[in-house]
């Protein structure tokens, strides 16, 4: 029988928008890394279009909700920048 956490992770999976890349980097650790970016900048991207699209619907935004978006792109940027970084690595041209 299935637990309530094993259900809840099938079904994650199963509904993640973003699918997996396959990565030829030397190193498999970087490759799973790199797909773990493309995961997270993806949902990102979707929360911030969701939220954008719930000002939109609201009229305008809270200051609570300016603050919240603006930290969301912000962190989005980082990771964007953190995958550079390693599409970079995995391409053999990273600052040694």
């Amino acid at each position: 029988m299935l637990t309530g956490a094993t259900i809840f992770v099938i079904g994650s999976a199963v509904l993640s928008p973003a699918t997996a890349v396959s990565y030829d980097c030397p190193s498999e650790s970087t490759a799973v890394v790199l797909n773990d970016h493309d995961i997270a900048i993806a949902k990102r991207e979707a929360s911030i279009a969701e939220m954008r699209a719930e000002i939109v619907d609201a009229g305008g935004s809270t200051d609570d909700q300016r603050k919240l978006l603006e930290s969301l792109q912000g962190k989005l940027a980082k990771m964007k920048d953190a995958r550079a970084k390693l599409i970079d690595e995995c391409a053999g041209k990273a600052a040694r």
